[in-house]
């Protein structure tokens, strides 16, 4: 099981989306838990590595234009939640 850190950015904008009545805050939990756990996501996530600048993160569609960045360490079981956000948010 990878231990999970949050970053500034990430409980930044977790508090911003979390104002808003359709963020679904338990799939989102359910989508952490499953990458905790090791486990690959189901394809409508979209899960995937980032390329160019970002290439050390990767990337997963929460819902709709939700993305989650994050960042799997395995050596040392870590997954670190970069940033939530919309596409726009994330690569502007």
């Amino acid at each position: 099981m990878y231990r999970v850190v949050l970053s500034r950015r990430y409980k930044t904008a977790l508090k911003r989306f979390s104002r808003h009545k359709n963020f679904d805050q338990q799939l989102l939990e359910n989508i952490v838990d499953t990458l905790a756990r090791g486990e690959s996501l189901l394809p409508k996530h979209h899960d995937h590595q980032l390329t160019g600048e970002s290439q050390e993160y990767r990337e997963c569609h929460v819902k709709n234009n939700i993305l989650l960045m994050y960042q799997k360490h395995e050596d040392i079981l870590l997954l670190l939640l970069v940033d939530l956000g919309t596409h726009d948010d994330l690569f502007r």
